[in-house]
């Protein structure tokens, strides 16, 4: 089977969240937030009960992948992947455990480990990717420069780096 299928509720409830993490709002008020705005949208209440049964989810901690299938879903759809995601999250105390559970299951373990890399790195930092991942991690320059460019973007102030306009000459 292939990715997640795209989701616009699910993407935005996603955006909602990182970037208030960037921010450093704390995470439950994050998905108070998500949530809060995804009620305005028509046709939202898939996302929202998927988003609701993560949050109960995660009051229970770890669980068995057959758990999270059965709550949650296989990750195939991306309300499925949002709720993967946030849950592991919200279910563990740190990055690397959060990323472990997010991927180890049998779904689509890719979208729902995205899913979880980019709330719980907006959480939980750089500083929080174990070492040994980063020793093999492919063009680790670049993805540590396009970190650090999006806290400067998404940050309340603006970009100062001096390379700024040569890595992004339209700004």
């Amino acid at each position: 089977m292939g990715s997640a299928l795209p989701a616009p509720e699910s993407a935005g409830v996603l955006a909602v969240i990182v970037h208030q993490l960037v921010r450093e709002v704390p995470l439950r008020d994050a998905v108070r937030l998500a949530r809060e705005l995804l009620t305005r949208w028509p046709e939202h209440e898939e996302q929202l009960r998927a988003l609701d049964e993560a949050v109960a989810l995660a009051e229970r901690g770890p669980v068995s992948p057959e758990e999270i299938a059965q709550e949650l879903g296989g990750g195939w759809v991306g309300e499925e992947a949002l709720a993967i995601g946030l849950y592991a999250v919200l279910a563990t105390d740190g990055l690397r455990e959060a990323l472990l559970l997010s991927v180890n299951h049998s779904g689509d373990s890719d979208s729902t480990g995205m899913v979880c890399g980019n709330i719980g790195g907006a959480l939980h930092g750089a500083r929080a990717v174990p070492a040994e991942w980063l020793e093999t991690l492919e063009l680790r320059g670049l993805v540590e420069t396009a970190a650090r460019d999006a806290l400067a973007e998404f940050s309340p102030g603006p970009p100062s780096d001096p390379g700024w306009a040569q890595r992004y000459p339209a700004w």
